[in-house]
């Protein structure tokens, strides 16, 4: 299966989920520094956005992705397929989640997202193998294989929070 249709499908895993869930429980937050299910959603809508948005003006550029990149997004990678908290890095501030409430409203622009990404995808996978279009904070320089590999960790990475968010909520009954 393509990486494309591996994150689509995980959306709309995610999404499906999300639509069983009770509006108390998609705001739910359980600790004042911590996200509501709705604001995850917004996020990883946001990141997606805004790696796609330096995606596509970085089409081909001449940054090469060097072996210390490589290590880099494979230790991002491997971060995220863990349950292991991560921060928004400072320098990343623009995709924290904003103040939309309605799950269908975040559904709506996740797919505006991916359906540019989708008319996009052959031309910008087809980039030669090496060449960054993204630098992650962390990561260093991805090609565009590496950041829909990052969408999937990403999305795998917020599951485990999602998990806990429902364990939380649960003890509130």
């Amino acid at each position: 299966m393509s990486l494309f249709l591996r994150i689509e499908d995980q959306k709309r895993e995610l999404l499906e989920e999300l639509g069983g869930w009770k509006p108390e429980r998609l705001r739910f937050q359980p600790g004042a520094n911590e996200w509501s299910a709705l604001q995850m959603v917004d996020h990883i809508m946001r990141t997606e956005r805004e790696i796609l948005l330096v995606v596509y003006s970085n089409e081909g550029s001449n940054h090469s992705v060097g072996i210390v990149d490589r290590l880099r997004t494979r230790f991002v990678h491997s971060v995220f397929r863990s349950k292991r908290r991560v921060k928004v890095p400072s320098s990343a501030r623009i995709v924290l989640p904003g103040s939309v409430t309605d799950l269908d409203v975040l559904a709506k622009q996740w797919n505006e997202v991916r359906i540019t990404l989708a008319q996009n995808i052959e031309r910008l996978v087809a980039q030669p193998p090496g060449r960054g279009i993204f630098r992650h904070p962390v990561g260093g320089w991805m090609d565009m294989q590496a950041v829909l590999e990052f969408f999937s960790v990403h999305m795998l990475h917020h599951g485990f929070q999602l998990e806990r968010l429902h364990a939380a909520s649960d003890r509130l009954k």
